[in-house]
């Protein structure tokens, strides 16, 4: 099945805007790099050149340059094992031959205050000359709405809270004045007002295609396919190239629907894919297919699109606020990400998932159990998206074997999490079929991974073993082996045998408030902050430098 157009002719704009973004800053006009939660339609309507950090971090990812940003981190003295999907782009700032030419220095960067360690990512920004940083608060929900993804397009205030609306309204009218001061674009309110209009006709395109995906048997279109056609177009949200790439990507995948077009013609399995995007091995999802008929019918990156974005409202900066207020609510708190998250794979029939976990991913407990509990099973891979040496297929252990189990990791980061180190068993180990390790995060100790029954005939009871067996056969080459049973114990992770493979963790070291990155640029403003924010909290993320 050859690629979809819609996903061709995005990469080729994104590649011919960059050029033409490198091009703008080199004359003089300034950049802005910005986090994916922050409210890139003010730069729109301001007419602010920016970059969003994590799409950098996929290109440089994707051109396998991330192990290599993350050592330019390590040999200046900063930590290579937290927060990789932040910093990989702060890295590659630094490298000589830097994917597409490099990121050209920002002039400003914004991001929200996710974090103790997140907030020292973009402190080291602001102390290069010539860039400024602005954080934004994080504000938390009080109470979760049931079936807020209907709630929130026109009654985004009641969903949120009118607190929270309130304040990020504020933040958003003070970073305009911020951003004045530094660049001399200046706010158009009217021009916001057209922006947002364009990114809700945007969302209601994304929210057809994922409504036809989501009723069509066999699946027309691969996720490594959907994932740029809708992302390269959300990162241009507020344009009418980005509007128009919505409708062109729901046109053509009507089109494959009517002509009965099958990604995988006898489709066997139905996965959903939890997670971010695995940027340095996107023939993950492809692998699947090819050996075991399984295919990825859903990513969070069309979903969060159809029902994450909407805000209808007169006063368009209430309405910007009110779109980023909760936008990290509905994908990682529970329950509203839970819930939304168990009401997707339902719709779209999934017969398991496969759940990335990555560290600086709060919530994944919560929603691996919400899924089993509605009988979901789900497979869960311990790694970061944008780090290699922690999931790579150069990390991975590759041996046959006549049965095969999903390992793991280094045992804990220095943060709590653990790296993902798929490995094979031998057929005689006694820990093939044991319970899982009950100290391990986001897994309770004797819990099988439930089954469910499918249209998909004998691989109905069997459906969460052959997940866990495709996936281990995934990582270690091609074993072979026979699946009898119709529940299916998570494999016990265990350390590999060898360290070859361990990601370098360095010791974290005690800071001296002598060593830590500056903050008195970033900390500019007047108003005052509240003692409980994160931007209070300054120390023990990793993040400052060793001496």
């Amino acid at each position: 099945m050859s690629r979809l157009a819609a996903a061709t002719a995005a990469t080729a704009y994104q590649k011919e805007w960059f050029a033409g973004i490198r091009a703008r800053v080199a004359a003089g006009e300034p950049l802005a790099l910005v986090n994916a939660d922050a409210p890139q339609e003010l730069l729109r309507a301001m007419d602010i050149p920016y970059v969003v950090n994590q799409w950098w971090a996929s290109v440089v990812a994707a051109k396998q340059r991330a192990d290599e940003s993350l050592q330019v981190l390590r040999d200046r003295g900063y930590p290579d094992y937290s927060r990789q999907y932040d910093a990989v782009s702060l890295g590659s700032h630094f490298l000589a031959d830097a994917p597409w030419g490099g990121l050209p220095q920002p002039t400003v960067v914004i991001a929200e205050n996710s974090g103790d360690a997140a907030r020292k990512v973009f402190d080291l920004w602001d102390e290069l000359p010539g860039t400024d940083f602005y954080p934004l608060e994080r504000s938390s929900a009080v109470q979760a709405p049931p079936r807020w993804w209907e709630l929130v397009p026109h009654r985004w205030e009641e969903a949120f809270g009118p607190e929270r609306i309130d304040l990020l309204a504020g933040e958003i009218t003070d970073l305009a004045a911020w951003l004045t001061e530094r660049t001399g674009r200046v706010l158009d309110v009217d021009r916001l007002r057209t922006v947002m209009d364009l990114v809700n006709e945007q969302a209601e395109w994304n929210r057809r295609t994922r409504n036809l995906l989501a009723g069509t048997r066999p699946t027309p279109v691969r996720v490594g396919d959907t994932i740029p056609a809708v992302m390269i177009p959300q990162w241009h949200r507020g344009t009418e190239w980005g509007r128009d790439a919505a409708r062109r990507l729901h046109d053509e995948v009507a089109g494959l629907a009517r002509t009965g077009a099958a990604v995988v013609p006898g489709e066997r399995l139905r996965l959903m894919w939890l997670g971010r995007g695995l940027w340095y091995d996107l023939g993950l999802y492809r692998r699947f297919e090819e050996r075991y008929g399984a295919v990825f019918v859903w990513s969070m990156y069309l979903a969060i699109a159809a029902d994450g974005y909407l805000r209808y409202g007169p006063d368009p900066v209430r309405a910007l606020a009110g779109r980023f207020a909760g936008i990290t609510d509905q994908l990682y708190t529970p329950p509203w990400s839970t819930d939304w998250y168990v009401k997707e794979a339902q719709a779209h029939g999934v017969d398991g998932v496969v759940h990335l976990v990555a560290d600086d991913v709060p919530g994944s407990w919560f929603t691996t159990r919400a899924l089993e509990d509605a009988g979901i099973p789900v497979l869960e891979i311990h790694a970061s998206n944008a780090d290699p040496r922690t999931g790579g297929p150069t990390s991975s252990t590759r041996r046959s074997a006549s049965s095969s189990r999903v390992g793991s990791a280094n045992g804990p980061t220095p943060e709590g999490g653990r790296h993902c180190r798929p490995t094979c068993a031998p057929a005689d180990d006694p820990h093939r079929h044991s319970s899982p390790d009950p100290h391990r995060r986001g897994r309770r100790k004797d819990t099988p991974m439930r089954t469910r029954n499918t249209s998909t005939g004998a691989l109905g009871a069997g459906s969460a073993a052959l997940m866990a067996l495709t996936m281990a056969l995934t990582a270690c080459g091609e074993g072979t082996t026979t699946v009898a049973a119709t529940r299916w114990q998570l494999p016990r992770w265990t350390a590999p045998p060898s360290s070859t493979n361990s990601c370098p963790r360095p010791r974290r070291r005690a800071a001296s408030p002598s060593t830590e990155p500056s903050t008195s640029r970033s900390c500019r403003r007047s108003r005052a902050r509240s003692p409980s924010s994160t931007t209070s909290r300054r120390r023990s993320s990793g993040w400052s430098r060793r001496t």
